[in-house]
């Protein structure tokens, strides 16, 4: 299943092209010189000694159109090709569509028109560390070839404040002491009487970029279409604030504050100070809020005489006001406008309550009542969207705008029928860009996996296609992910026997590589030659049966069980997943050490007894480009 499928297609797979070293290009007065040096770097990248005609000249053109159509764009292929658009936006979008298909060896002549099935295509993560910003600019680019159009970034702590560098500076601090130990965060956001928000210790790796720096960030991204907007965390997961301002916090003993006081005197002029600086540094069309996970209102003595709705849509419809005087839109987590119930268990807006010792104990209030109180021009993401399809109701009925966000398509049941009242999708990062955190948290799978359901065609959706489907998404993020590979190269077919369970790798889990290295091949070349391959759990390879059972994705998938296992798509862009016999075997690969000898043998050589790796193949690839799994 190739990512650019479009409806209206008459490439002539017969008429081939390629791309020579030397294209001509033509551009429009609109598009920025960074989109054109990216369009450069792009086509430098795809050269090619192929058959078929030599694209000469690449056009560029802007046409008039509708708002409504400012994504929609035309190919026209030949030695002289042509990608048309009402708007820069879709003339990149086209672009994506051009790269894909010289990808995927399909650029041809012929004619190609497609438009975005969904107007917002959106990935939230953290703002990056400077020390690994090569991983953001690979994530962007990914964003980019899959036709994304916006980057939500949460800023926190993690950008330098000139008004106030305490908050900078007391952010080092406790990032520092989150990051030294695995799962110390997660220990100390359970270690409460009272419920607390995860602590996000991987924002900026844990330090602070200049206001310059994430001004070229958001620069890059632009320059690849993508419109940035900044997440700032109010109300709750205010750690970030609170840890240097504690006389605002919600619960005034409380040693690591997350949630300040709406009554709190000059609370807001240090929301609006730091408001101001992210609003000179992003120039964003909208804002997000945040207001997820809170836990704890009408608590200090400020404010405990009052109604805890009232207090939340006060302090909302505040900054919504604030914003909007400024031109700007207002986005914010929707799950506190939700009444949600699961068996005895109640959450989101319907409160938290749990049974102990004594009796049923309210935990966090109720707060659903504040939909009908709200501005409705707020766009709500709804993360709640796997508890109850219902729940996509409460936001239609008010008249929000919605997005199904912390979001792989795979996961929901009946999208074809939900997805005509979203307004768009967004996956979610809560953890690190590194390519292994990448993929054991299943980013690649959920960007790859939506991009298909909301920009492209080809995606069916249906639930009795999950399986197949989740299978060719894995197959797309290995081919994107080991596109342009040379060489001969080791593949590898195996599984293994082992009792590790799935994990995700956010909120200061952090993975090890003493943790997951289960062995290595040892091979042995006619020249004489040793070498050690390592095969890593988690990427290399996943367990033979993998841990399903009350997976996410277990109830959805009638094809097979092991599809619909995190563990099973862990290994996305490492190794590509099959079921062979009722088992999960994995097929990777990595470059041949000695490509210039023969492999005349080879062992398996663990780290410890326990470790059971069974191998059905090893063997050289020496036909560089060919599909891992053809």
């Amino acid at each position: 299943m190739p990512f650019i499928v479009p409806e209206k297609s008459a490439l002539l797979p017969d008429q081939p092209l390629h791309i020579p070293a030397e294209v001509s290009l033509h551009f429009p007065q609109d598009l920025s010189e960074a989109s054109r040096d990216y369009i450069r770097k792009e086509l430098a990248s795809r050269v090619r000694k192929a058959g078929g005609k030599a694209l000469t000249a690449l056009c560029f053109t802007l046409v008039p159109g509708a708002e409504e159509d400012k994504e929609a764009y035309a190919l026209t292929l030949g030695e002289t090709s042509d990608i048309r658009a009402s708007s820069t936006g879709g003339l990149l979008l086209g672009f994506a569509a051009f790269l894909a298909l010289a990808d995927e060896g399909e650029l041809a002549e012929g004619t190609l028109s497609n438009r975005p099935r969904m107007p917002f295509r959106a990935y939230r993560a953290f703002l990056p560390g400077r020390e690994h910003l090569e991983w953001f600019y690979e994530m962007v680019d990914m964003l980019a070839y899959y036709q994304y159009n916006t980057l939500v970034l949460e800023v926190g702590g993690a950008m330098a404040y000139h008004r106030h560098p305490e908050i900078n500076e007391t952010w080092i601090t406790k990032a520092m002491e989150f990051r030294a130990e695995s799962g110390s965060a997660n220990r100390l956001q359970k270690s409460f009487p009272w419920l607390k928000n995860s602590i996000h210790a991987d924002n900026g790796d844990g330090t602070v970029l200049t206001q310059d720096e994430v001004r070229r960030l958001i620069a890059y991204c632009a320059a690849r279409g993508l419109n940035v907007v900044p997440e700032v965390p109010t109300l709750s997961h205010c750690d970030y604030l609170l840890l240097s301002h504690p006389e605002f916090a919600e619960i005034p003993d409380d040693p690591y504050p997350d949630e300040y006081c709406p009554n709190a005197p000059g609370v807001y002029d240090l929301v609006f100070d730091v408001m101001e600086e992210i609003l000179d540094v992003f120039k964003p069309q909208a804002v997000h809020i945040g207001h997820d996970e809170m836990y704890n209102l009408a608590i200090c003595p400020r404010c405990r005489q009052e109604s805890p709705v009232d207090l939340y849509v006060k302090d909302i419809t505040i900054i919504h006001d604030w914003l909007a005087a400024r031109g700007v839109k207002t986005i914010m987590w929707g799950e506190k406008l939700l009444p949600c119930f699961e068996g005895t268990e109640s959450f989101g807006g319907a409160g938290v309550f749990r049974n102990r010792g004594s009796g049923w104990k309210q935990l966090s209030p109720v707060l659903y009542p504040s939909a009908i109180a709200l501005p409705r021009d707020i766009t709500m993401f709804h993360w709640y969207w796997r508890f109850d399809e219902a729940l996509d109701d409460f936001f239609h009925l008010y008249g929000y705008s919605l997005v199904y966000a912390n979001f792989n398509v795979l996961r929901m049941k009946n999208w074809n029928k939900r997805s005509p009242k979203a307004a768009g999708v967004s996956a979610s990062n809560w953890g690190s860009y590194a390519p292994a955190y990448m993929a054991r948290n299943g980013q690649y799978l959920s960007i790859v996996a939506n991009a298909y359901a909301a920009a492209g065609h080809g995606f069916c959706g249906a639930d009795e296609r999950r399986g197949e489907e989740t299978d060719a998404v894995l197959r797309e993020v290995y081919r994107y992910r080991h596109r342009g590979e040379s060489g001969s190269r080791i593949t590898m077919l195996h599984t293994a026997e082992t009792s590790i369970r799935y994990k995700a790798f956010y909120d200061g889990e952090f993975i090890r590589d003493e943790d997951d290295l289960l062995g290595h091949y040892v091979l042995r070349y006619a020249n004489g030659e040793i070498a050690a391959i390592p095969v890593r759990f988690g990427q290399e390879v996943s367990n033979a049966r993998p841990d399903w059972q009350g997976s996410a994705l277990a109830a959805a998938d009638r094809v097979s069980p092991y599809r619909a296992s995190e563990q099973y798509s862990e290994v996305a862009g490492f190794a590509v997943p099959q079921i062979i016999d009722g088992e999960a075997w994995y097929r990777a690969s990595c470059p041949d050490p000695h490509p210039e000898s023969t492999l005349v043998s080879w062992e398996w050589k663990p780290l410890r007894e326990d470790i059971v790796l069974r191998t059905m193949e090893l063997a050289v690839l020496k036909n560089a480009g060919k599909a891992l799994d053809d």
